[in-house]
């Protein structure tokens, strides 16, 4: 299911060098502060990815996009809280996909690879809080996928 309210478990580690640029919707849309967001094959950011789509960038604070081109604050690269019941010690250092089913859900991603219903990749786990409820990820789609 897709997000339908900003994160719970979501944060970003001060510690780390994070970059936010505002990248552009596709259409209308709410983008909910902590989901992902996905290139639409024509360079522009939605919450619902094909199969395979590029991951662009975790979406730094709620914005209701109103048209095309409006624009969304998001994260594009750092190190990022997340809970996810795939996040275990034994996945460490593994890269993390998202799914175009559950699109915006950080909760959903995979360590499946590329195929049928998966997205492109957002991240590698780094450490894990508490195994298979939440961890840090990695996140520097310029050099994962």
């Amino acid at each position: 299911m897709a997000l339908s309210a900003d994160l719970a478990v979501f944060a970003v580690d001060g510690e780390c060098h994070n970059l936010i640029l505002p990248l552009r919707a596709a259409a209308a849309d709410i983008f909910y502060r902590g989901g992902l967001a996905w290139d639409s094959a024509t360079g522009i950011i939605v919450t619902a990815p094909a199969d395979a789509a590029p991951f662009r960038g975790i979406v730094a604070e709620r914005t209701t996009t109103l048209a095309a081109n409006d624009r969304v604050r998001c994260y594009i690269f750092g190190h990022f809280l997340f809970a996810n019941a795939n996040f275990t010690i034994a996945n460490e250092g593994i890269k993390f996909r998202g799914t175009s089913a559950q699109a915006d859900d950080p909760a959903q991603m995979v360590i499946t690879g590329a195929g049928a219903g998966i997205a492109g990749a957002v991240g590698v786990l780094t450490t894990v809080e508490t195994t298979a409820t939440d961890g840090w990820l990695y996140v520097n789609p310029t050099v994962i996928d």
